[in-house]
């Protein structure tokens, strides 16, 4: 049986809070959109290095190729009716440390049917091979917006009024806060460690036993903070800006119980053994049994109930800008078949090809299950303000790519050269900007007035990814790199 959950532990491992996420609202003009303006984001972290040319620039084998280059068959290459894109089929009896593995219906095949056309593989090169600096780079754009985050800048623009304008629950680089000190504390990402537990911190007394009335239990927090004010504490630091952001974000939880998020975002079923919601008086979300359909795995699979929440989150209109991912640590489920491989796509440096097949193949199926709820949700429950996904960029980051020549072993190294993934309606999709040399397997750049590939030429970096998916988010900012080659007009 398993260890059954306390409020306690729910509360510590479900989320680790940025200070001053709350409902700060922004001054600047530019800040503030207008409801029927509002965009999101959705960061999915290929964490620890997805190659290109294991996805979705796949090379089938041929006689020009390198020695070594990772290549498929024609079978093993699929590429849908009408399609620019194509990927590679999940591989069979696929195993990793002699451990089966785990497969779901929803592969990158069934993700590249249900949305090539609004996709796009952007070829580049990054500037880092260290994971933490690269992935940090990934998100910052190489520092591209005074190293802001792509998170935070469209929190910034799109989460006025939004009582979580933006979450993270990616690891490392991924889940660092940006370093331009004037993005305001309320569009610093909320740190989510646990989706599952998180619905249990957003509420201060709801789920405890025999908890106080809560007329009484808002005297305490009037008390509090009055008696605060006298202490020699509050005397020497009141002016601190760390204080203030910690006392703001305390003060917000009163709106998340206010609003329920406790049940809106309770993505965990009654549970005897794990989760005894009946015992504490709590409830599932109501839209549990549709998230239990589209993540089938969410109680045992991290990417699935991060995918969940992060639906949850954007469905509610609680936040703008989400980011999710896995972690660099094994994962297997109740038939101890993996999950996640240990490292996730790192897991390259001893088994490229199997670490590569399994994990884009989980992440992109997780992607079209998220991608068909927002298709299928209305912004705010109005048909005239059109769905969810109309309104949606998802941008698969990823720390750098691989090595094109693979080891003797199997194995691969971190290398410079890849892609990257953007899928959305606001960008021109079924199309690949930039190309690959299939004798090197290395890609190539565009150029950025037309789109057109540039052989030979690669000299896309960060900033333009950055600068990309800020401008179909209808964001400026100086130093701007013109992207609308890319972008929808």
């Amino acid at each position: 049986m398993k260890k059954k959950i306390n409020r306690r532990n729910a509360i510590k491992t479900g989320a680790v809070s940025c200070l001053g996420a709350s409902l700060a609202s922004y001054t600047t003009k530019k800040a503030i959109a207008a409801e029927d303006d509002r965009r999101f984001l959705i960061v999915v972290t290929a964490t620890g290095g997805g190659s290109i040319i294991d996805s979705f620039l796949p090379i089938q084998e041929s006689s020009i190729n390198q020695p070594g280059l990772s290549t498929y068959t024609s079978q093993q290459i699929f590429k849908p009716e009408g399609s620019e894109i194509a990927t590679v089929h999940p591989f069979s009896n696929l195993k990793i440390q002699g451990l089966e593995v785990a497969t779901a219906a929803n592969n990158m095949v069934t993700f590249l049917e249900n949305n090539y056309q609004n996709t796009a593989i952007l070829c580049h090169e990054v500037t880092s091979v260290n994971h933490e600096e690269a992935q940090k780079r990934a998100m910052n754009g190489n520092s591209a917006n005074r190293g802001e985050t792509i998170l935070e800048a469209v929190a910034r623009r799109h989460g006025n009024g939004l009582l979580i304008p933006s979450c993270n629950m990616s690891v490392n680089g991924y889940a660092q806060p940006g370093q331009y000190p004037k993005t305001p504390e309320s569009a610093r990402p909320l740190l989510i460690s646990n989706p599952k537990n998180f619905a249990f911190t957003t509420h201060a007394s709801k789920g405890v036993l025999n908890a106080p009335d809560e007329s009484l239990l808002n005297r305490a927090r009037k008390i509090r903070g009055s008696v605060e004010k006298r202490g020699q504490f509050w005397q020497t630091f009141q002016n601190n800006s760390r204080l203030s952001s910690y006392i703001a974000a305390r003060n917000s939880l009163t709106s998340f119980e206010e609003a329920n998020l406790i049940e809106k975002l309770m993505i965990v079923k009654e549970s005897e053994g794990e989760f005894p919601l009946d015992d504490y008086g709590l409830n599932p979300s109501p839209l549990l049994e549709i998230l239990n359909k589209s993540f089938p795995n969410l109680m045992f699979d991290a990417i699935q109930a991060q995918a969940a929440l992060a639906y949850l989150l954007l469905k509610g209109n609680i936040s703008s800008s989400v980011a999710i991912g896995p972690s660099f640590n094994l994962e297997i489920d109740t038939n101890n078949k993996i999950i996640n491989p240990p490292l996730s796509f790192d897991f390259s440096h001893s088994d490229h090809r199997n670490a590569q097949n399994f994990t884009w193949h989980r992440l992109m199926g997780t992607v079209d299950s998220l991608i068909a709820l927002l298709k299928a949700t209305n912004y705010k429950g109005n048909p005239e303000l059109g769905t969810l996904w109309e309104r949606t960029l998802i941008y698969i980051a990823t720390d750098f790519g691989r090595d094109k020549i693979l080891q003797p072993s199997g194995g691969s190294g971190h290398h410079t050269n890849n892609a990257s993934v953007i899928i959305s309606p606001l960008i021109k999709g079924n199309k690949i900007y930039g190309g690959i040399d299939e004798a090197s397997g290395l890609t190539y750049g565009f150029d950025l007035n037309k789109g057109n590939p540039t052989p030979g030429i690669n000299g896309i970096r960060e900033p333009h990814i950055y600068s990309l998916i800020t401008q179909a988010m209808g964001i400026e900012f100086p130093n701007q790199i013109n992207m609308s080659a890319v972008i929808k007009s």
